[in-house]
């Protein structure tokens, strides 16, 4: 690693809450897993790997609790304005949008039949109402967040004008109910929909996008339904509602944290419960459909609250170690998916070779994290230098 940007490591360690870093780190891992089963050679004694893809429902809850406090500390700084709201917007966008256009322009490259329809991916439009196309197809979680990002503000901003003697905990509280009620309706009348004629009617109709047959099956298709904007941006408005739990109680013990932690374990286990007993065995009931996603949410929000606690290692290289992963892991999540592709065609030809699957698994990982330790240093803290140089100049302005 360069000299500057081991600087920029030491000095990102000292700001950052090392069980946040360890909370992400420990996700992106587990999406790795996951989405890695196939080069797995343990895939056959232990075929859960490839429920470690709700790790990514853990990233949803961080970012919400990580935007929440961004958005309580600086959004009500005096009151919600528009100005706000922009400068929040495009502190979100200098954060995101580099690495991933970047990514974007990666995978077309790699995938240039698929056209015009790539055009969608500019604008994290996706899979905001249909199923996302086989192109990038982890992307789907961040058009989740962006397009969180987006309207969150703006319905703290109508609340604030629409009631304005509310207080900051109370609008930004309104504005949590507005997205979990959204979320829980939306998937509601999903499931309603194909429960009876109606959606069927529609499709044969031409009402509705004709990818929507993928839902008519007796039990709908519950793993394309999670990653559809609308019935998945309640998600992260559960990280939000620990954000405001740590602004109004100003601190938590850490009695109260490992409740809550334990809590959260609870919740998980019985998420992956009734994942392995319903929705594995294509059961479709209002507990799968409708609450199942928002359990696991809540699960990993829970346990938000201890790790925010845990204070950093005295091993100066775990700690390291743990930022390191935490602070690639976005640019990891964005890249991983092809750089996979590109293992698994390795070992479609050369599967003979005796213990090839486990050297692919390793090197896998290390070149997925080799070119996101690329893309962090060159792509995303360029942006992240001059997103601080706004932030002061704002500062000194207000000031």
């Amino acid at each position: 690693m360069p000299e500057l940007n081991n600087t920029l490591l030491e000095k990102d360690s000292t700001s950052r809450q090392f069980g946040l870093d360890l909370m992400r780190a420990c996700s992106i891992i587990m999406v790795f897993l996951s989405h890695s089963i196939d080069l797995n050679p343990l895939k056959q004694q232990f075929p859960y790997f490839a429920w470690m893809g709700f790790g990514v429902e853990a990233f949803f809850t961080l970012s919400g609790f990580l935007i929440g406090r961004i958005i309580l500390n600086t959004l009500f700084s005096p009151a919600v304005s528009w100005s706000a709201i922009c400068f929040f917007w495009i502190n979100r966008w200098l954060r995101t949008l580099p690495a991933y256009f970047a990514s974007l322009l990666i995978y077309f490259i790699f995938t240039p039949h698929f056209g015009l329809k790539a055009l969608t991916y500019l604008f994290f439009c996706q899979n905001i109402i249909t199923p996302v196309p086989y192109f990038f197809p982890h992307s789907w979680s961040l058009a989740v967040e962006e397009w969180f990002y987006l309207t969150f503000p703006l319905v703290l901003f109508a609340i604030h004008k629409i009631v304005p003697k509310l207080t900051k905990g109370r609008v930004f509280w309104a504005g949590i109910l507005v997205f979990i009620i959204f979320g829980l309706v939306s998937k509601f009348a999903l499931y309603y929909s194909y429960q009876t004629p109606l959606l069927a009617n529609l499709i044969q109709k031409g009402w509705v996008f004709p990818s929507w047959k993928i839902f008519l099956n007796h039990a709908g298709d519950w793993d394309t339904m999670r990653k559809i904007v609308p019935f998945r941006i309640d998600a992260i408005a559960y990280g939000c509602i620990i954000a405001l739990l740590f602004s109004l109680k100003q601190s938590i013990s850490t009695k109260q944290a490992k409740y809550l932690f334990g809590l959260g374990v609870i919740c998980l286990g019985l998420s992956y419960f009734i994942f392995a007993m319903e929705v594995i065995n294509i059961h479709s009931n209002y507990l799968t459909d409708i609450f199942l996603l928002p359990l696991f949410s809540i699960s990993f929000a829970l346990m938000i609250p201890l790790a925010a606690l845990i204070p950093p290692p005295q091993n100066k290289t775990l700690l390291k170690v743990v930022t390191n992963i935490s602070l690639t892991s976005y640019s990891f999540y964005l890249i991983h998916f092809l750089i996979i592709e590109l293992f698994l065609y390795i070992q479609k030809k050369y599967l003979y070779i005796s213990g090839i699957q486990f050297m692919l698994l390793v090197g896998c990982y290390i070149s997925i994290y080799a070119v996101s330790f690329v893309m962090y240093n060159y792509i995303e803290i360029p942006f992240l230098r001059y997103r601080s140089q706004l932030r002061k100049t704002r500062q000194n302005n207000v000031t």
